[in-house]
């Protein structure tokens, strides 16, 4: 066994094991498909009650009954909700629920109806948390695996209906991956550079759909443990007295990359593209400053030492002496000519070119070349040698 068919097995363990590690969090979500319910059960003076998300024929019936928000409301939902007392099983019929509500929830006072109201309100969020699971666990081991030994969801739910489906789907896609092997099989026969791009294809299909059903499960995960990622809000900073929004920094997917490829082609210009025109125009204007300066000076020196025929005036090293004018051997400063100078100037004086970084790793134009020939027409023409 290679170095990476080693790899490839070591991560495919690692995998297996955190998909169990996490399975823990899919627990109602199994309940649902393989049982048809989530229950949970509860002391009332004395009476084990045993409570059951309804299926989607009841959780139909009870939003056509009444309108939610209402006292009738809260007992419809207990009703609905409520499937045995004390061990005797409530019969699911149509009109069960008028029953459970003629014969007991509507003697409740409001305290106790809300208390049971909040058992109810806890599987119904138990259930919607559902929904935002199943995608992910679609995309689980333990999910294909009892989907392929024949397992189907139990009851007719919302749920279960989503699991078959995307199971269906899965096994279309895994029923065409091997047709395509069967067509790179036969191109292969008759070329082998053709089958080997095919299987090149094959590799990144395969790769990004593994990344994909990763990247899902990871976003599910990563909203249950930790809650709902809400977007922050836009930041603005201001640069050149215009306002610019700070991008907010997400985890990168292919297609946000391929995205901001085409945005840097297209010479769409972002916060990093700013900051450096702005920063560059700060130090030219300084430069240009600090030019403007030195002329001044110089012009200034010039004009002192001049008299008023403009003959450049002369002291004697008496007259130098009573004046206080002090001879300096320091030589004066000069502009720096050094090779990091010479750098900094050409960077200043680079310009931001779309779409293109020469080989020397600064922006250069393209030469487009004038052939108007085709490309057949220009590979006749080539004369190989043999060396």
């Amino acid at each position: 066994m290679g170095s990476g068919e080693a790899i490839d097995r070591a991560q495919e363990e690692h995998n297996l094991a955190e998909a169990e590690r996490r399975r823990f969090i899919y627990k109602d979500l199994e309940s649902v498909i393989y049982k048809g319910f989530i229950s949970f059960s509860a002391q009332w003076k004395g009476v084990t009650l045993g409570f059951r998300t309804p299926d989607k024929e009841s959780q139909e019936e009870l939003v056509g009954r009444v309108e939610e928000g209402s006292k009738s409301w809260k007992i419809w939902l207990v009703s609905t909700y409520l499937h045995s007392v004390d061990g005797f099983i409530i019969e699911r019929g149509t009109n069960g629920p008028w029953y459970v509500s003629k014969v007991w929830v509507e003697s409740l006072i409001n305290v106790e109806l809300d208390v049971l109201c909040s058992v109810c309100f806890g599987l119904k969020k138990r259930m919607d948390r559902c929904y935002k699971l199943v995608e992910a666990y679609c995309h689980e081991p333990y999910s294909r695996y009892n989907w392929r030994i024949g397992t189907r969801p139990r009851g007719k739910t919302y749920v279960g209906q989503v699991w078959s489906s995307i199971n269906r789907i899965e096994d279309q896609l895994d029923e065409d991956m091997r047709n395509w092997t069967h067509t790179r099989a036969i191109v292969g026969a008759m070329s082998g550079k053709a089958a080997k791009s095919l299987a090149q294809s094959e590799e990144k299909y395969v790769k990004s759909r593994k990344l994909a059903a990763q990247r899902t499960i990871e976003r599910v995960v990563n909203e249950v443990l930790f809650g709902e990622v809400t977007p922050p809000e836009p930041e603005y900073i201001e640069i050149g007295g215009e306002k610019v929004m700070v991008p907010t920094i997400s985890p990168q997917s292919l297609e946000s990359l391929e995205a901001e490829m085409a945005r840097a082609m297209s010479g769409e210009k972002d916060l990093h593209d700013i900051l450096v025109e702005d920063y560059k125009a700060r130090a030219k204007q300084h430069m240009e400053n600090s030019r403007r300066a030195r002329e001044e000076a110089r012009n200034r020196s010039l004009e002192s030492s001049q008299d008023e025929s403009g003959s450049i005036k002369a002291y004697t090293p008496e007259q130098m002496e009573e004046l206080g004018i002090r001879k300096s051997n320091n030589p004066t400063s000069v502009q720096s000519t050094s090779e990091v100078d010479r750098r900094f100037r050409d960077y200043l004086d680079t310009e931001v070119r779309i779409g293109w970084i020469g080989l020397k790793g600064i922006p250069e134009e393209a030469t487009p070349s004038n052939e108007k020939s085709s490309l057949q027409d220009r590979l006749k023409k080539r004369n190989p040698t043999m060396k």
